[in-house]
C-alpha cells in the first residue's frame, strides 16, 4: 500500500456551541474527509450531532485526509 499522507491535528476546545456550528459550515467547504477523534471513537466532523458529543473534550483530534487536506488544516 501507499504511505499515508493524512494530516492530525490537536486542538483546544472552545467549549463554544456558536464555534461548533461554524467548525461544521467550514468543514463541509472542504472536499476531503474530516474526522475527529475522541474517546477512541472517530466522529464525522461535518456533522452538527458528531460535533455537538466533542463538546465535553478538553482537546479534540482531528484527522484529514483528501485532495485539500492542506487547506482544511490550516482552516482549522
Amino acid at each position: 500500500g501507499g504511505v499515508s499522507t493524512m494530516k492530525k491535528i490537536t486542538v483546544k476546545n472552545t467549549r463554544n456551541s456558536k464555534a461548533e456550528i461554524r467548525f461544521v459550515t467550514l468543514a463541509c467547504q472542504f472536499k476531503s474527509e474530516i474526522t475527529a477523534e475522541l474517546f477512541g471513537k472517530e466522529y464525522n466532523a461535518k456533522s452538527i450531532m458528531s460535533t455537538m458529543i466533542l463538546e465535553g473534550a478538553e482537546e479534540v483530534v482531528f484527522m484529514i485526509d483528501g485532495p485539500d487536506e492542506a487547506e482544511a488544516e490550516k482552516a482549522i
